[in-house]
């Protein structure tokens, strides 16, 4: 199994990474999920699945905004709202960096 958490289309274009190559002599190139796919292919690997960033995921769940005034959470609404936002991410017409290779 291998597992890819990469930024995604423009990444080595920002000025982060054009520093790094510079100072470090580093090599930084796009990898967006589809081309991280493709290169896993033609290494061998047989399945792959694509998913949103985990912190977005832990986000949906344990918003501040889903508190009461008093503190307390109401667990139905927060859980509704959960889900919606999640429906909405994974409808999201941008890459999710997460990929999960198996051979």
């Amino acid at each position: 199994m291998m597992i890819a958490l990469e930024p995604g289309r423009g990444h080595s274009t920002t000025a982060a990474s054009t520093h790094a190559m510079s100072e470090y002599g580093v090599h930084e190139k796009d990898m967006p999920p589809g081309y991280i796919v493709h290169l896993a292919r033609e290494a061998g690997f047989r399945r792959h699945l694509v998913l949103p960033r985990p912190h977005e995921l832990v986000r949906l769940l344990y918003r501040p905004a889903y508190a009461h005034a008093t503190g307390q959470f109401d667990l139905r609404a927060r859980h509704l709202l959960a889900k919606l936002r999640l429906l909405r991410l994974l409808f999201r017409h941008r890459e999710p960096p997460l990929v999960l290779l198996w051979k």
